[in-house]
């Protein structure tokens, strides 16, 4: 191994366009230049992280988990996952810190399930985020490989669906007015409940038969987007009749005030 290293700077660009720069440390060994990222834009804690890796002479100067990931969540710190992001990793370090990418395979993942010992999303959350961090790195030229970590099958779902017998002799046990209207409206339009009760009476047309779920003037993000769907004879009845006593802006009412949850 060479006696010297070099602190150099790279910068980066984050998934919402701003950009950032983040210290490296490279070196000379038996295997020709390395590169490592030291997860830090401050250039003192680089220096003393460099220093720290480099009284080690070398073994755990190749990029391991912990360093992979610390970067990867500084490079994706301003995205909406960044926090929940935080939390699985650190619940995951403990084993996975010091964990070479060429040692990942499937018998090391499933020694992880194992050690952890949690419910199956959680330990699929946490492998997940191991994932993109190694993803990351890789098309950030940190690591020659991307190890594709196993995980467990997701858990069949518990959760079961109402038959349309069921569901008639639900709606026949509803007897506040606002329960009956919300679960017509639910099961007509397949809207979510957050939809369902926030929706106003401008976005019911009417004239046209037509319930607009996203709100009137309202931007639709690419993955939350609102469909319009038309009015069954049924909820056009109960729409009509609920407008008729309606004391405020909202088609879902209690008490004179519409319903958080």
């Amino acid at each position: 191994m060479s006696d010297v290293y070099r602190i150099g700077s790279l910068r980066r660009r984050r998934s919402d366009g701003t950009s950032y720069h983040s210290y490296t440390m490279s070196w000379i060994d038996e295997c020709g230049p390395r590169r490592i990222s030291l997860g830090t834009s401050d250039r003192v804690a680089a220096e003393d992280t460099a220093r720290q890796l480099w009284s080690q002479q070398g073994a755990t100067l190749a990029n391991n988990v912990a360093e992979l990931a610390a970067s990867w969540l500084e490079a994706t710190a301003s995205t909406r996952g960044n926090k929940r992001s935080r939390e699985a990793w650190k619940a995951a370090a403990p084993f996975w810190h010091d964990i070479q990418p060429s040692q990942i395979d499937e018998e090391l993942c499933k020694l992880y399930l194992s050690v952890r010992d949690r419910a199956v999303n959680t330990m699929r959350n946490e492998l997940a985020v191991i994932q993109s961090a190694l993803k990351w790195a890789y098309h950030e030229k940190l690591i020659d490989i991307q190890p594709k970590l196993w995980m467990p099958p997701a858990p069949e779902s518990a959760v079961e669906h109402l038959t349309k017998a069921q569901f008639r002799r639900f709606l026949t046990g509803l007897i506040a007015p606002h329960a009956l209207l919300f679960a017509q409206i639910a099961v007509m339009t397949a809207g979510r409940c957050s939809a369902v009760l926030q929706l106003l009476w401008t976005q019911v047309d009417f004239d046209r038969r037509l319930l607009y779920l996203n709100p009137i003037g309202r931007q639709q993000t690419p993955n939350k987007r609102r469909a319009t769907v038309p009015i069954t004879n049924r909820l056009f009845e109960l729409l009509v009749d609920a407008r008729d006593g309606a004391l405020t802006d909202y088609v879902i009412e209690y008490k004179s005030g519409p319903i958080a949850c």
